[in-house]
C-alpha cells in the first residue's frame, strides 16, 4: 500500500475540512451503517490519512483506531494514541489486531493495484474482524484528472465491488452522492479539468455546507441503491 505525499495529505485534508459537506454527509452515512450492526467493539480505519474519521467516528461513540503508512500531521490534536502512523495495518501489534471486530477502508481500495488479495490478507492478519465496511469512487465513466492526481487504479461500479467480497456476505451494496455523478460527469465529457485541491468551507458559509449534508444524507437512505452516484458503500459480514 502506497502513502500519500505531504502535498497530497494536505491537498486532501485540509484544515476545516471536517465541516465540508461531502465529509459531513459520508461520514453520517457510515454511523448510520454501523448502528445498522449494532456495533460497539474495537475498530480500525485502514489508510487514515490525518485521522478526520477516526475522530468522527469516536465522536458518535465508536471505539474507531487508525493506521497510515505515511506520517501526515494529525487533524485533531492529542490523537497520536489512536493513530498509528508510518506502519501499515499488517505490522501493528498481534493482540490489537485481534481485538479488531470492524476494518473500515475509506477510499483506499481504489489505491490498491490488487485489492482482493489486499483485503484477504487483511481477513488473515485480522482473525477475529467481523465486518468490513468500504467506500470508494464511483463509475469509470467519470475517471479524470483528479483520480491519476491521488492514484486511483479505477473507479468502480456495484459488480466489481461485490467481486471484491464473492466469498463473504454481503449485508448492503450502493451507490450513494447520487446528484454529484451528473457534474462530473458533465465535466468528463466536455473535457474540463476538476479541482484537485480541496477547498474547506469558510465560517460563514458552513452551515450551508450542513444543509447540504442533509441532503446527500436523504439520499442515501431513500435513492435507489443501484441509482448511480459517484461514491460506493459496502458493508460486509466476513
Amino acid at each position: 500500500m502506497s502513502s500519500f505525499s505531504s502535498k497530497q495529505f494536505n491537498m486532501s485534508y485540509p484544515n476545516n475540512i471536517d465541516c465540508h459537506y461531502w465529509t459531513v454527509a459520508r461520514n453520517k452515512i457510515l454511523c448510520n451503517e454501523l448502528k445498522k450492526i449494532n456495533f460497539s467493539g474495537l475498530a480500525l480505519d485502514v489508510g487514515c490519512g490525518r485521522g478526520v474519521d477516526v475522530q468522527k467516528f469516536r465522536a458518535a461513540g465508536f471505539d474507531f483506531y487508525g493506521a497510515e503508512v505515511g506520517n501526515p500531521e494529525p487533524y485533531f490534536p492529542n490523537y497520536e494514541e489512536i493513530l498509528y502512523y508510518g506502519q501499515d495495518s499488517f505490522d501493528l501489534n498481534e493482540d490489537f489486531r485481534k481485538e479488531v471486530e470492524v476494518l473500515s477502508f475509506l477510499d483506499v481500495l481504489e489505491h490498491i493495484k490488487d485489492p482482493k488479495t489486499f483485503l484477504q490478507k487483511h481477513f488473515e492478519y485480522f482473525p477475529n474482524a467481523k465486518w468490513i465496511i468500504a467506500t470508494v469512487p464511483a463509475r469509470q465513466e467519470l475517471f479524470s484528472n483528479y483520480d491519476t492526481c491521488f492514484g486511483h487504479y479505477k473507479r468502480y461500479n456495484l459488480a466489481c465491488c461485490a467481486s471484491l467480497f464473492s466469498k463473504n456476505k454481503i449485508l448492503s451494496i450502493q451507490y450513494f452522492f447520487h446528484l454529484l455523478y451528473f457534474p462530473a460527469l458533465f465535466f468528463k465529457i466536455f473535457g474540463i479539468k476538476r479541482n484537485t485541491t480541496i477547498s474547506p468551507p469558510s465560517k460563514h458559509i458552513q452551515k450551508i455546507h450542513n444543509f447540504i449534508s442533509k441532503y446527500f444524507i436523504y439520499e442515501a437512505k431513500f435513492f435507489p441503491k443501484k441509482f448511480v452516484g459517484s461514491s460506493i458503500l459496502c458493508v460486509v459480514k466476513i
